[in-house]
C-alpha cells in the first residue's frame, strides 16, 4: 500500500480542494512539510482538520469579516467523535459546541 509520504516525495506540490485532499491522499500526520489554507473563514472545519493533520507546519489566511461556512457539522455528530475516540471530557465538549464555535452564541441565548 502506497503512503502519503511516498506520495509526498513523488509529487511533493499539491493544489485542491480538501475535498480532494481527503479524496486523494491517505491520512498521514506530518507527510508534507507545509500545509497552507486560504479563505479558512470559509472553509469546513472538519475537512480543514484533516488536511492541516497531513502537513508539519501550517499557514492558515483568512478574511475574519468575510462570512463563515455554513456549519455542516452538528454537536451531536460532535459528541459522536468525542465518545468514539473515548473522550469522556464535558468542558472540552462545551468548548467544541457548533453555535459557539460559528459565533452564534451560547445554546438557549
Amino acid at each position: 500500500m502506497t503512503s502519503a509520504v511516498d506520495v509526498a516525495s513523488a509529487l511533493p506540490l499539491w493544489v485542491g480542494s480538501l475535498a480532494d485532499v481527503d479524496d486523494l491522499l491517505p491520512v498521514t500526520a506530518a507527510a508534507f512539510d507545509v500545509v497552507i489554507l486560504d479563505e479558512a473563514s470559509a472553509v469546513d472545519q472538519t475537512l480543514a482538520a484533516t488536511a492541516l493533520l497531513r502537513g508539519r507546519r501550517a499557514v492558515v489566511v483568512g478574511d475574519p469579516r468575510q462570512l463563515r461556512a455554513v456549519p455542516s457539522v452538528t454537536d451531536r455528530d460532535v459528541e459522536d467523535a468525542l465518545a468514539a475516540e473515548g473522550v469522556d471530557d464535558p468542558g472540552l465538549a462545551a468548548k467544541l459546541d457548533v453555535d459557539v464555535l460559528h459565533g452564534h452564541g451560547a445554546k438557549g441565548g
